[in-house]
């Protein structure tokens, strides 16, 4: 084996990219631990690539590795992974829980539009998964796995993002084919309801739809999402049901802010919108995950090493501990909340008792659906509060960074 890390230029791709692109290019059977990959053919060892904690790509060892070879490999990484190619326009099927009526464009990043009139929608604009597009500028590469990566990476980096800045749950249909039970109705116009119980794919295919394109749709003459104020926004309460998808109207300013992040503050953000997305969608299924995801979203941005006095004893940071930087992130991000202090301490101590499993939010297990028994009610209370505080420290930590 022979180490052509050096002789590649490998360290100006993506490393994300680069690890799925080695398993591509050379083929083969595929085998891999913590930090290496190893890729063989005919039970013969043919590449082995070992990677840093960060990803990064430390070695790329090859069984064949002669002058012509490696140039081959070099010329590939460059064309495939690192060449800038001009961007084109890729269109993704999002879904929200809010009907999208109108469009709404930032720059020249990314663009939210209604599905054409033939697509398929919910009956109600009340119920069910309502389908909407979202168009968005990838660097194309001249190898199309390469481009795929980039696009479902794209897309979910959004799909989490706009989950965090709006109202609405979003979300993103999983890649990987799920079958579900439903009941198909039977009976024709004027004939009594009959159904029957089948087991099928979950999926959705919206008419019309040209991707990749080297522009963005035209909606000039389309009517626009409405735009609330921020304030209104961010601090009113739940949805109205059948309601059309709003935006505040700093959305401009919040996708500004996130763009100009540095990498890993971008890389921060994306996580702990994720959780929050995360916990959006577990609202149905599970009311303890989705109070675990909402601390995880603040636990994201919250847990960055500062100074603190240590134990004289054991050298333990008496104060940076996870609660108390969880209590001074939401101090500082959520001044609103200022004469809730004693709720927002209780806050992280029920999320201890979930994760560790000691507990269970009462809705879960012990209640019906609507139970009034006074401590599921203050239970949901707390979660109320928990998701609405973490979605306005989610803006005010984004607006802070804004223009760094």
């Amino acid at each position: 084996m022979h180490d052509i890390t050096s002789d590649i230029g490998a360290e100006r791709s993506d490393p994300h990219e680069l690890a799925q692109w080695i398993w591509n290019y050379f083929g083969g059977q595929l085998s891999s631990s913590e930090r290496e990959i190893v890729i063989s053919k005919d039970s013969l060892e043919i590449v082995r690539a070992e990677f840093s904690k960060c990803g990064r790509l430390k070695t790329l060892r090859v069984a064949e590795a002669n002058s012509q070879k490696v140039a081959e490999i070099r010329d590939a990484i460059y064309s495939d992974l690192v060449a800038n190619a001009k961007p084109r326009v890729f269109t993704e099927i999002l879904f929200s829980s809010s009907p999208v009526d109108g469009s709404f464009k930032f720059e020249d990043k990314l663009l939210i539009r209604p599905v054409p009139p033939d697509a398929p929608r919910p009956d109600s604009p009340s119920f069910g998964e309502q389908p909407f597009l979202l168009e968005f500028a990838v660097s194309e590469s001249r190898n199309v796995f390469v481009t795929g990566i980039r696009v479902a990476r794209r897309v979910r980096e959004f799909g989490v993002l706009l989950a965090a800045l709006l109202d609405a749950v979003i979300e993103v249909h999983k890649r990987v084919a799920r079958l579900y039970w439903v009941n198909v109705p039977l009976s024709g116009p004027g004939e009594m309801p009959k159904l029957e119980s089948r087991c099928l794919p979950a999926g959705y295919i919206c008419p019309g739809i040209r991707s990749p394109s080297n522009d963005f749709s035209s909606v000039q003459d389309r009517p626009k999402i409405e735009q609330v104020t921020t304030q209104e926004y961010y601090t009113r309460w739940g949805q109205l049901a059948g309601r059309s998808l709003e935006i505040p109207d700093s959305l401009d300013k919040l996708l500004s802010a996130f763009f100009s992040l540095s990498l890993k503050d971008r890389q921060k953000f994306l996580r702990a919108a994720y959780w929050f997305s995360q916990a959006k969608a577990a609202y149905l299924d599970s009311k303890s995950y989705q109070y675990v995801a909402l601390v995880m979203a603040i636990e994201t941005l919250a847990n960055e090493s500062v100074l603190g006095e240590k134990c004289t004893k054991c050298g333990r940071d008496l104060e940076n501990g996870p609660t108390k930087a969880f209590q001074r992130f939401l101090d500082r991000y959520t001044p609103g909340f200022e004469n809730e202090k004693a709720l927002k301490r209780g806050l992280y101590t029920i999320r201890c008792d979930l994760s560790h499993g000691s507990r269970l939010l009462l809705e879960d297990m012990d209640s019906p659906l609507m139970s009034l028994a006074p401590m599921t009610v203050e239970e949901a209370n707390r979660r109320e509060v928990m998701y609405k505080i973490v979605r306005i420290a989610l803006v005010n930590w984004l607006s802070s960074r804004g223009g760094r």
